[in-house]
């Protein structure tokens, strides 16, 4: 497979080099390029039907009783939760929402909500960390109250 993927550049780019001394630089590259999007189309559409044309996304913002924005992120998960349950769902919470690369583990941003507070649980390093500090705020509240768990990228 990888050496099916170096022959297939280097005959795209054999070809673009001999394209681009009869034809203007600018028309060679748009046709690379809508070329190769009809062939990716022709592979993936079947497959992903719909879902190769959408973004999945769910922003979320919470807003406070006036109508201000206290809080907004581009994509990510809100729940509510009983103070005794709050901290195992935000692990698992956590879990769905963090991203793996090259640098290792990416945590979400994490927020938890009681009443007219906002707890901003992001910027640690691990997910212990995020779970230690979100049982110190929680031990604060009563078992039988409700919070609001935020994770998503910001």
């Amino acid at each position: 497979m990888v050496m099916g993927s170096v022959l297939l550049f280097a005959g795209n780019d054999i070809v673009t080099k001999a394209l681009v001394t009869q034809y203007p630089v600018p028309l060679v590259a748009a046709m690379r390029y809508i070329v190769q999007l009809l062939l990716m189309m022709a592979v993936l559409l079947p497959r992903m039907g719909t879902r190769l044309l959408k973004t999945e996304r769910t922003p979320i913002r919470l807003v406070d009783r006036s109508g201000v924005i206290r809080l907004q992120l581009a994509h990510g998960a809100a729940e509510a939760a009983p103070v005794a349950r709050a901290a195992a769902r935000l692990r698992e919470m956590m879990g769905a929402q963090t991203h793996y690369g090259d640098g290792g583990e990416r945590l979400p941003a994490v927020f938890l909500t009681a009443g007219p507070r906002v707890f901003n649980l992001s910027g640690l390093l691990t997910a212990d960390q995020v779970i230690s500090l979100a049982d110190a705020e929680l031990q604060q509240l009563p078992p039988e109250d409700t919070v609001l768990l935020l994770v998503g990228e910001g």
